[in-house]
């Protein structure tokens, strides 16, 4: 009796150690993890990047980028690349999002070739500059639903009582 006790807890104890040491490998892993230098904060920041960017494109301005190769071109297309996966971690409608994602679709895949370098001329700069112009005004009709959103969060927030705002951090 007393010896499957003894194998029971080592068991046990192995069993928590394993869950243990496989947690520890996820948070390390994670936190490994490396963003772009030119990834957005959220799908405004975004949309506000890539309307910059065609203001200065419209102007035939040149402007700084963060991208590694410094391409602002390869800049605007891997923003619009992320686009879908900015707007999921909103609070945008599912009806939005999907209109967003319809409305990118052809852009995201002209996108694709920029970020995989596959086009590099100055007619296709043009073209791929002129279909972000386009695209922008449906894009910041969705950033203006989403900060409005976080506007009126922000405002139920300020409305709970001290000792709710303490118990959701």
């Amino acid at each position: 009796m007393c010896l499957s006790r003894s194998i029971v807890w080592s068991l046990t104890v192995a069993c928590a150690a394993l869950l243990a040491a496989g947690c520890g490998a996820q948070t390390e892993e994670h936190a490994e993890h490396r963003d772009p230098p030119h990834y957005p904060n959220g799908f405004v920041g975004a949309v506000q990047r890539l309307r910059a960017i065609e203001v200065a494109a419209s102007e035939k301005r040149l402007i700084a980028s963060a991208h590694p190769d410094g391409d602002v071109v390869r800049e605007a297309a891997d923003l619009v690349r992320w686009l879908p996966e900015l707007a999921a971690d909103t609070d945008l409608s599912r009806d939005d999002w999907n209109e967003m994602f319809a409305a990118t679709a052809s852009l995201r895949s002209e996108a694709v070739r920029w970020s995989s370098q596959q086009a590099d001329t100055g007619q296709d700069r043009t073209t791929f500059c002129a279909r972000i112009a386009e695209t922008l005004p449906g894009l910041e009709q969705h950033a203006a639903t989403i900060q409005r959103q976080q506007a009126e969060i922000q405002q139920l927030g300020d409305l709970l009582p001290d000792e709710e705002k303490e118990n959701e951090t």
